[in-house]
């Protein structure tokens, strides 16, 4: 008898960031949090998360701020939209009608993780061995990114010389600041902690112009920061843009901001990315692996609710890395990734492994 999907709970959560966080255009401390589990016929149940900032304040548009509605709403618009897709059918078949699920609204993004849970578990699997894993690549190199533009110079001296110590050698910071001496200062902060060898990139989050990024990124190096490569200096739409940095040889990775991964595709063209960034867990890196394939761009994996996009980093040679910004959401599962000098891994249980600790999950719900 073939298990299908027969029931669903749906609840939300204030997630704490742990710290305040944000970049040049937003900071906040929360996020809302719609938690989804999914059971199935034989007894399975798959557990999705779909994440949005909570409160603070956006100078810009991003498509991670976003007010969760109350639950019996959120419950209708599920049972309206995504439960005549879900009901009765089986993990697999769900998700492979990926048209029913898309976007990157949280129920999107819950139903589509807890999909895979199922999948995984059905199979007996971790994610990250199921997708074609092997052994041989059980653990992939981090990156420390505290996401600290708001925090005060003591923090960056914290933060990265304990990550430092932890074993971590690749690290990013943000950038943005009106003056550019203040971005220097901070850069050179880091620059002391984490020492001379390690490799040290930079987030801009859209908040230059071409010519500034050029001239931003000669005025740290002149200073003595030689940056790995500058993340996101400008707005994914600035194609003449991406084509000058592209010209003046400036080492650029993107882009947060594209929802769609195939929308990178006219970033490529540009020449301008020496690598790409896969957001928002397996579907969107598994929709980007041919593109990168194609332009021969390794891939860094972003922050995703409890690094759970780690599955994708091991399955596939094209990532480089994953970023690890040590949120407050790790407290959540009972399993959360490990990380030894620098390399993380996944927990190894079946589906993607992240269920939730039910006390801190009852602590947590709205």
């Amino acid at each position: 008898m073939k298990s299908t999907i027969t029931r669903f709970t749906l609840d939300k959560l204030q997630i704490p960031a742990g710290r305040t966080i944000g970049d040049s255009m937003c900071h906040y401390d929360a996020y809302r949090a719609l938690a989804l589990r999914l059971e199935t016929s034989d007894g399975l149940t798959g557990w999705g998360f779909g994440e949005k900032a909570y409160g603070g304040e956006f100078a810009k548009e991003a498509s991670w701020n976003r007010p969760l509605a109350p639950v019996p709403e959120l419950i209708r618009s599920f049972e309206s939209t995504f439960w005549p897709e879900l009901e009765g059918c089986t993990p697999t078949g769900a998700r492979l009608a990926a048209g029913a699920f898309g976007g990157d609204s949280a129920l999107a993004l819950a139903t589509r993780m807890a999909l895979w849970d199922l999948i995984g578990k059905a199979a007996g699997l971790p994610l990250y061995k199921l997708l074609g894993g092997t052994r041989a690549r059980s653990s992939i190199r981090a990156y420390a990114s505290a996401c600290e533009f708001q925090q005060p110079d003591q923090f960056l001296r914290d933060f990265y010389g304990a990550k430092m110590r932890e074993g971590f050698r690749a690290f990013k910071i943000k950038v943005g600041h009106p003056d550019p001496a203040h971005d220097l200062r901070r850069l050179l902060i880091v620059r002391e902690a984490i020492g001379a060898a390690a490799s040290l990139a930079a987030d801009a989050n859209k908040a230059w112009t071409a010519q500034e990024t050029v001239e931003r990124v000669a005025y740290f190096n002149a200073h003595g920061v030689n940056l790995a490569y500058i993340e996101d200096p400008l707005d994914p739409t600035d194609l003449d843009g991406y084509r000058h940095l592209h010209a003046h040889s400036v080492a650029v990775v993107g882009h947060d901001y594209v929802p769609v991964a195939g929308g990178l595709r006219p970033l490529l063209e540009t020449g301008a990315l020496s690598m790409v960034r896969a957001r928002d867990g397996l579907d969107y890196g598994l929709e980007l692996l041919p593109l990168a394939r194609e332009f021969a761009k390794p891939i860094i994996c972003c922050n995703t609710l409890f690094e759970w996009n780690i599955h994708f980093a091991l399955a596939f040679p094209q990532v480089d890395r994953i970023e690890f910004a040590d949120l407050g959401w790790n407290q959540l599962p009972k399993t959360p990734v490990r990380l030894v000098n620098g390399m993380m891994s996944p927990p190894e249980a079946p589906g993607h492994g992240f269920e939730p600790n039910p006390h801190i999950f009852e602590q947590w719900k709205l």
